[in-house]
């Protein structure tokens, strides 16, 4: 099993395209989805780290894209990541529920201090 997707991991990962200092702030999310399981106030995170990394590639308000999990990736369909580098917080998994049950994402209704922050260059990763 690849080390960016194990379910067993003490740890999980958010993506964004904003280097935060601190603690990561619960917040409504941005995107349009009518899940109920996407409007919660809270800081999103997956047991993927390909997931996190495609969410932050595909965050910048320019770009409007479709988002596929298995495997993790985006179809992009208007505008393209101009950043040059996104930001990977791993966080404990303890302070996070799975939400929906049998999912990628996990939620916490908590701040929560990042174990270790990467900067990871974009055009690494525009594979996705």
């Amino acid at each position: 099993m690849p080390h960016y997707f194990n379910m067993k991991n003490k740890y999980l990962y958010h993506g964004s395209n904003k280097k935060i200092k601190g603690r990561l702030i619960p917040s409504l999310p941005e995107d349009l989805a009518e899940s109920q399981h996407n409007k919660i106030k809270a800081i999103y995170a997956s047991n993927d780290k390909r997931v996190a990394i495609t969410m932050a590639l595909i965050k910048p308000n320019n770009i409007s894209a479709s988002l596929y999990f298995k495997p993790p990736h985006a179809k992009v369909y208007r505008g393209w990541p101009k950043r040059k580098h996104i930001y990977i917080y791993t966080l404990p998994k303890q302070k996070f529920r799975e939400n929906p049950k049998g999912s990628h994402q996990w939620v916490s209704r908590k701040a929560i201090k990042p174990v270790k922050i990467e900067e990871i260059e974009v055009k690494k990763w525009l594979y996705l």
